[in-house]
C-alpha cells in the first residue's frame, strides 16, 4: 500500500535536525485522479521550507520506483486551521485556543483548550447561571470530553482584536 511506504520515508525524514518537532497527521491516496496529499504538522509552526523539503524527498522516490506511474500529483501541507483535529498532538499544540466540538451524540460544545491528556480535551467556558430573580451569576467551568466522545474538532477561527491599533 503506498499510504504505508510514503509513512516510512516520512518517519525516516522526520529524524533529520530539519524536521524536528514534525509529526504526519495524514496521508490520502485518490486513486481516480493520482493524487497523494500528505498532511503534516510542527509542535511550533511549520514552515513552507519543511513542506518543500519533504516534498521533493517523497517526489524523488516516486519518480525512482514509479509506484505511481508518470503522472501523479503530490502535495505535502499542513492540514490547515479550517480541518478537523485528529491527533492528541494537535489537541496540544492549541492549549489557550477556542476549540468547536461535535460530540458523537449531535450536541455542540465550544470552549478554550485548558489542557490535554492521552484521553481527553478540556474545554474551559463561562456559564452564566441565575441566583435569585434579578442576579446572574459568570463562572468558568472546565468540562473534559473523551476522545471517543468526539466526532470531530476543529479550531474556532477568531478575527477578534485584528485591525485595532
Amino acid at each position: 500500500m503506498i499510504q504505508d511506504k510514503i509513512e516510512a520515508l516520512v518517519s525516516l525524514k522526520f529524524e533529520e535536525e530539519d524536521f524536528a518537532n514534525c509529526f504526519l497527521v495524514e496521508i490520502k491516496f485518490n486513486t481516480s485522479n493520482n493524487t497523494l496529499q500528505v498532511y503534516i504538522d510542527h509542535d511550533v509552526g511549520l514552515n513552507i521550507v519543511q513542506c518543500r523539503k519533504l516534498s521533493r524527498y517523497i517526489e524523488e522516490y516516486l519518480d525512482e520506483s514509479q509506484v505511481l506511474g508518470e503522472k501523479y500529483v503530490l502535495e505535502v501541507s499542513s492540514p490547515g486551521l479550517d480541518q478537523p483535529l485528529q491527533l492528541v498532538r494537535q489537541y496540544k499544540k492549541n492549549i489557550g485556543r477556542d476549540l468547536r466540538i461535535k460530540l458523537v451524540d449531535g450536541d455542540k460544545v465550544e470552549g478554550q483548550i485548558v489542557a490535554v491528556t492521552d484521553e481527553a480535551v478540556t474545554l474551559e467556558k463561562e456559564v452564566v447561571t441565575r441566583v435569585g430573580k434579578k442576579k446572574k451569576k459568570k463562572e468558568l467551568v472546565q468540562t473534559a470530553y473523551p476522545y471517543n466522545t468526539i466526532a470531530k474538532a476543529k479550531i474556532k477561527i477568531s478575527f477578534k482584536g485584528l485591525g485595532k491599533k
